[in-house]
């Protein structure tokens, strides 16, 4: 789903793609992260392919470790007070 504005759309980036880019943001591993959160591999990987819902106290571990934004992790929403960009942005791309 996506928003329209007058310059086009905006994607709706989803709780899968902000756990992917933070990840790729921290350069965290599967693995780690599923040591940090003491789930298997297969919990995290569900969770980045939209197949559940980490619970908040997961998601907070999981912020906390990558260096995200709690609130934009779960919700999308939130801007960086430092120069008001959304935190997503600049995040490299997973090659």
């Amino acid at each position: 789903m996506s928003q329209a504005t007058d310059m086009g759309e905006i994607p709706e980036w989803t709780l899968r793609w902000r756990l992917q880019r933070s990840l790729v943001h921290a350069d965290v591993s599967i693995d780690e992260m599923a040591d940090e959160l003491d789930v298997s591999r297969q919990t995290v990987s569900r969770w980045l392919n939209d197949h559940g819902v980490p619970r908040n106290g997961f998601l907070k571990l999981w912020a906390l470790r990558c260096g995200v934004p709690y609130e934009w992790l779960r919700t999308g929403q939130g801007v960086s007070k430092q120069d008001n960009r959304h935190p997503a942005q600049g995040l490299r791309s997973a090659a």
